[in-house]
């Protein structure tokens, strides 16, 4: 074998080998989009469930505080809830919520804020506004 079928033949295995590099580089990027998707949407979907199924109620915000996480900027702030249903006895609820900056005036201890949450596990709330 001459030299120049040595290089052909290097040239076509480098080839190969890049060609499948790229391919398999873009598998693994597509796989991880799909699963930061149904990560993003299992985290964020029961919300939006809760918000078109669960009972309307009022809470008043006993207290708020920041939980280190951020998404897009925005804070997610744990708070303590005192919900008032119709027709229930008030109930106190711990939960997280990211918040926009902008709505962040609206979530302070005292104020009163729409709620929605499941009758069947009372626990499970979401801000309604």
């Amino acid at each position: 074998m001459d030299i120049s079928g040595l290089i052909a033949g290097s040239t076509a295995i480098i080839i190969i080998l890049t060609v499948g590099g790229i391919f398999v580089s873009l598998a693994f990027t597509l796989l991880m989009i799909v699963v930061i998707r149904k990560w993003v949407k299992g985290a964020f979907g029961p919300n939006e469930k809760l918000l078109k199924e669960g009972v309307a109620a009022n809470a008043t915000i006993l207290k708020i505080w920041d939980t280190g996480v951020t998404l897009n900027d925005n804070p997610q702030v744990g708070m303590l809830l005192e919900i008032q249903p119709i027709g229930r006895e008030p109930f106190r609820v711990e939960m997280k919520s990211i918040i926009s900056r902008i709505a962040l005036a609206q979530i302070q201890p005292g104020r009163v804020v729409p709620v929605r949450y499941d009758p069947a596990n009372p626990s499970n709330v979401a801000l309604a506004f």
